[in-house]
């Protein structure tokens, strides 16, 4: 039987077109299936993103209830309640999204117990503080409970995490044989193929439309983390007594203004002021009043530093430091003796002091930066010139010149001809 050519081109054809079809029906299940798995490895994805962000809330819950414990600040304990509002937002999700796998249930449970079990002892805390006063409190907290429930929960979200990397392994596997096995398929048409794409097109277009929404969900939960973070570095960098800056503040700044000082070529001064003859005051008047008489010494201080660029912190116990940025010797001088004047114009009974109110005593030193020098020869420097106020009788404002002259009460000892503290 001869077959015409037109005949044999129909046949051709529909074998052809029979192949593409078959192709992109294969390519086309094949892409499905993908997808399916693409959507598992997304899921798997956040779930991970999940656990990693509920060890940061525990992490920072942890971490105020601790600042908490040891400074009794309340503004820690106010910190608490909105990250374990969040925290229990991420468990929520946590829990949807592992309800499938029973490895992960049971860890997630014992997650949950931990969790509980934590509260339980943060009640006990709080029971004991209010009950029997924070040194109670502060006592049940250094049993070590704290970090083991801790330590397991952190141990079974690693768990969680291990079960969820071994699934994403999986699905990472299975989403590169299918995707082979697409490459391999798609070559049989080539018509419907364009179809298909758009197919894949749209679908990934609501996919990556969801996951922008979940990364702006994310971004939103990153943002509060971030802010608490901050809140508590904030905290964490003021001196809880007296409201200033407080040591790694001042080192901070010092070391900042120490580089601007060497690049700029301009002074840097440090005067360092300390209570005279507290500790009698302590004896006498007991340690609270010792406390406020620090405020009121830090108040009076604080009203006197003008300049924005200035930065007064509490050095320790009764020592306050001064950092006067682009100032030479002669001007903290005078600063320094507005700061007497203004303690001594709080009139605060000292029975211990020989003028009769507290007093302080204060240190002036200025250098300009330079290499070979550092910021430590400029601090010792005005605590030298501290003790010289000290030693002339205190209640008066001296710089850093090696003479012994004497100074009256409100003048800053003669300046020497230069001043060197390399």
């Amino acid at each position: 039987m001869q077959w015409s050519i037109e005949r044999k081109l129909s046949l051709a054809f529909g074998l052809v077109i029979g192949m593409m079809v078959g192709g992109t029906g294969a390519a086309y299940w094949a892409q499905v299936r993908a997808l399916a798995t693409q959507d598992a490895i997304a899921r798997t994805y956040s779930e991970l993103n999940d656990l990693e962000y509920l060890i940061a809330y525990v992490r920072a819950v942890t971490v105020a209830q601790r600042a908490y414990m040891i400074s009794g600040d309340e503004r820690f304990a106010a910190q608490i309640p909105p990250l374990r509002k969040d925290a229990d937002v991420v468990i929520a999700r946590v829990k949807a999204g592992i309800a499938r796998d029973p490895e992960q249930s049971a860890s997630f449970a014992r997650f949950r117990a931990e969790v509980r079990s934590r509260r339980a002892l943060v009640d006990r805390l709080n029971v004991a503080r209010k009950d029997q006063g924070f040194e109670a409190a502060k006592a049940l907290f250094k049993t070590g409970e704290d970090d083991r429930l801790l330590r397991a929960m952190i141990a079974e979200s690693d768990a969680m995490k291990r079960v969820a990397n071994s699934k994403l392994n999986a699905l990472l596997a299975a989403n590169h044989t299918l995707q082979q096995r697409i490459a391999r398929t798609e070559l049989i048409g080539v018509s419907l193929s364009v179809l298909l794409l758009l197919a894949v097109a749209f679908t990934l277009t609501r996919s990556i439309n969801a996951n922008v929404r979940e990364i702006t969900e994310r971004k939103m939960l990153e943002q509060k983390l971030q802010d608490a973070y901050k809140a508590a570095e904030a905290l964490a960098a003021t001196d809880p007594l007296t409201g200033l800056a407080n040591r790694r503040s001042f080192d901070q700044a010092m070391t900042r203004e120490w580089r601007r000082g060497l690049r700029d070529h301009t002074p840097v001064s440090v005067l360092m002021i300390d209570a005279d003859l507290f500790k009698s005051y302590n004896d006498e008047y007991g340690h609270p009043r010792g406390d406020d008489c620090l405020k009121q010494i830090a108040a009076a201080s604080r009203n006197v530093v003008a300049r924005a660029g200035d930065l007064l912190a509490r050095f320790g116990g009764e020592e306050f430091c001064l950092i006067l940025p682009n100032t030479d010797v002669d001007a903290a001088l005078k600063v320094g003796g507005r700061i007497c004047q203004s303690v001594r114009a709080r009139k605060l009974p000292h029975v211990g002091n020989p003028n009769g109110i507290v007093t302080v005593s204060v240190g002036c030193a200025a250098m300009v930066p330079a290499f070979g020098l550092h910021a430590v020869n400029l601090i010792e420097a005005a605590d030298a010139a501290l003790y010289k106020a000290k030693r002339n009788g205190r209640n008066q404002a001296c710089n850093g010149s090696l003479e012994a002259d004497s100074q009256s009460e409100n003048k800053p000892c003669p300046a020497p001809a230069s001043v060197g503290f390399g």
